[in-house]
């Protein structure tokens, strides 16, 4: 039996009239999408077809699930709450459940190679597959980078996050930010769509984004550790310029003085007294390698 959806007075609002004597709990910030329209079109970003195999995090009563499986070739959903998975299990139609896997657990604790296990048929060969998922607020970011830092990488990230999160996370210069740097050296994101509090029951205080992340390889040459100690220290104090800012890479990078990064920033024609929020993706992945020249081997 699937989770009813009815309309409610409430400026036309969509909610669960049941789930089943369980509530929504704000300790894994469920709030359940319930806008069929949205979930259609978060399907339709993934460009889910008969032969993808998608990773959903945070499912819930499986709203989201139900519309994947009408398109995908097999889904994965992982989810932290007991009770929820028990829900999922009950809402997705006989039919359909060959073709769903549901993993209890926090993402945060699993690895991808877990996940895609999880996969009835897998073998040897690489395995793609993409990931659609309203993430809890909570986890957002976290949830992104964990795909992204993976050396299985998906072919495509669909995930509902925070308005203010999805803006930041596409943000560029001037107006960059240390989240928009660590997404972007992955990944390029666009906002498919916002999506307004009120597809949401429990209704969130905020709106949402549909935020689109296609994964790519550019950056795999550079260091991440490295790559990341720097652009750290060049937004440790967002308003104030690289020169007074970097130089504090030289208590975990001895060699680099002040003097030697005013050096650096001038091979890679940056100006000193510029901001971090300045500087683009392929900026800083220079001046990476430009340290990394002169770091004693």
């Amino acid at each position: 039996m699937r989770v009813n959806i009815r309309r409610t007075n409430e400026k036309n609002n969509l909610r669960p009239s049941s789930l089943k004597g369980i509530a929504p709990k704000k300790k894994f910030g469920q709030n359940f999408m319930v806008d069929k329209g949205i979930l259609t079109a978060m399907v339709r970003a993934g460009k889910i077809t008969g032969t993808d195999l998608v990773v959903e995090v945070g499912p819930g009563t499986g709203n989201l699930t139900d519309e994947l499986l009408k398109k995908a070739m097999f889904v994965i959903a992982v989810e932290k709450d007991r009770d929820m998975c028990r829900i999922l299990k009950q809402n997705i139609s006989p039919t359909d459940q060959n073709r769903l896997a549901i993993i209890e657990g926090d993402i945060r604790d699993i690895t991808v190679d877990q996940i895609l296990n999880a996969y009835p048929k897998i073998t040897n060969e690489k395995l793609s597959y993409k990931v659609v998922a309203n993430l809890p607020y909570y986890v957002a970011n976290p949830v992104i980078r964990f795909f992204l830092e993976n050396v299985k990488k998906p072919e495509r990230i669909i995930v509902m996050v925070q308005k203010e999160v999805g803006e930041r996370i596409v943000s560029l210069p001037p107006n960059m930010t240390l989240l928009s740097a660590s997404i972007q050296f992955y990944g390029k994101p666009r906002i498919i769509r916002v999506v307004p509090k009120g597809a949401f029951w429990p209704q969130p205080k905020v709106d949402s984004a549909i935020l689109e992340i296609i994964p790519h390889n550019l950056n795999n040459s550079v260091d991440p550790v490295m790559f990341f100690d720097i652009v750290r220290a060049g937004f440790r104090q967002p308003r104030k310029q690289l020169i007074n800012n970097l130089p504090a890479l030289a208590v975990k990078y001895p060699s680099l003085s002040k003097e030697r990064v005013l050096s650096l920033l001038k091979k890679n024609n940056l100006s000193p007294n510029q901001r971090a929020e300045t500087l683009t993706i392929t900026d800083w992945v220079k001046l990476v390698g430009l340290i990394v020249k002169i770091l004693p081997k």
